[in-house]
């Protein structure tokens, strides 16, 4: 996989592409959302595989952001069937 290989070491410089990707992303959201009004949040792997870039162009992650989407799902359930 290739974010054991990064991490191993294999592959380096990643960061221009994660820059780059991030900066792509950006853009894509501000057609969409006035990120000075609202605040974008992110979650998943990619965002901590991307966590400085997307904190430099004033990302936000979730808190956990790795399981971010399952306790959200676990939320609805909850709400929904009880505990």
């Amino acid at each position: 996989q290739v974010n054991d290989l990064i991490d191993r070491g294999f592959i380096k410089d990643v960061h221009v592409e994660y820059t780059a990707f991030v900066k792509k992303i950006m853009n894509r959201i501000d057609k969409e959302v006035d990120r000075q009004f609202y605040n974008v949040y992110y979650c998943g792997g990619g965002a901590v595989r991307l966590e400085k870039q997307l904190l430099l162009y004033g990302g936000n992650l979730m808190p956990n952001p790795l399981f971010a989407n399952v306790l959200g799902n676990r939320n609805i359930a909850k709400s929904q069937w009880g505990e």
